[in-house]
């Protein structure tokens, strides 16, 4: 037993915490598997980055169903606040229609147990209508409730493009090491955190077309330029090229704002200075939620059930 979690050599034994039944045996993703799912991932990525942001997004939402009840019987939830959560993450592709922004390629998830559906899917939401593929991992406390987030997604999306992996640590290291994985993004303990931080702190990579994997074939990624006599072209290929900054048809020192944000990528380190992004990363964003008195009692009411 992990942390209250029986592993056995293959398998997790997913339990009921209100009775202690099994639900369920879930299998164990061998290294092997996990290689597989990141290859099929790659594989699947560029034909859906091509894909249009607004169909993305609609065929994103259309593959979220309902899976609330499973969250009640996995790890202990009242349904009215597991309704709630699917409901919530169900929702999330109507900010980023609107966002636009560069890839990552291929994208981990990791996932903690208290929010099983929630957080899988405000990390895989964004990640694919950005037009990158994911790779997910459940927390092993609430493997199914994981899995049917996935195979939802998976119903509506290109083959491939959705990976599952299952299981604990192990599964997770192989995972967040692996060179085909360009992003790891997580939800979890700081403990958790600095392991993947650490783990990822090899270097991770980015395929393009040849041009762009040329200029990205470098350990360092400060500033880069590109010259061509078509702004949509110069926007297009910089978006793609791993670096903080990119000048079209330009040095990124000459003619920069002072509202833009200076970053460096890879080996040129993390972090902003300048502009917006560089006096926020100084600061912790917080949400204040009010709620009335008659929301507040109905709320109280339903937990004391």
């Amino acid at each position: 037993m992990v942390q209250g979690v029986i592993i056995e050599a293959d398998h997790i034994v997913d339990t009921n915490p209100a009775d202690g039944s099994v639900i369920a045996r879930v299998p164990i993703s061998t290294p092997a598997v996990v290689d597989e799912a990141l290859q099929a991932a790659k594989a699947a990525q560029p034909s859906w980055e091509q894909t249009p942001l607004s169909e993305r997004c609609e065929r994103i939402a259309a593959a979220v169903a309902s899976i609330a009840e499973l969250c009640v019987r996995e790890m202990g939830k009242i349904l009215s606040e597991a309704t709630e959560e699917v409901e919530g993450a169900a929702d999330k592709d109507e900010f980023v229609r609107h966002v636009r922004a560069a890839n990552e390629c291929v994208v981990a998830v990791c996932a903690p147990w208290n929010f099983p559906v929630d957080e899988i899917l405000l990390l895989a939401i964004p990640a694919l209508a950005a037009g990158n593929a994911v790779v997910v991992k459940p927390s092993e406390v609430a493997p199914l409730s994981g899995q049917a987030a996935v195979e939802a997604l998976q119903a509506g999306l290109p083959s491939g493009l959705v990976g599952l992996v299952q299981g604990d640590g192990a599964v997770g290291q192989r995972l967040v090491e692996s060179p085909l994985v360009d992003m790891v993004a997580m939800t979890g303990s700081s403990a958790t955190g600095k392991r993947i931080m650490s783990a990822c702190a090899g270097g991770l990579k980015r395929l393009e077309a040849t041009a762009v994997a040329l200029a990205n074939d470098s350990e360092y990624g400060l500033s880069a330029c590109v010259y061509t006599g078509s702004a949509a072209k110069g926007a297009r290929v910089a978006a793609r090229i791993k670096t903080g900054q990119v000048g079209i048809n330009n040095w990124p020192l000459i003619n920069a704002a002072a509202q833009c944000p200076w970053a460096g990528q890879k080996g040129s380190g993390f972090g902003y200075h300048s502009g917006e992004d560089g006096w926020r990363q100084f600061s912790s964003p917080k949400s204040l939620v009010y709620a009335t008195a008659e929301e507040a009692e109905a709320v109280f009411r339903e937990l004391v059930k």
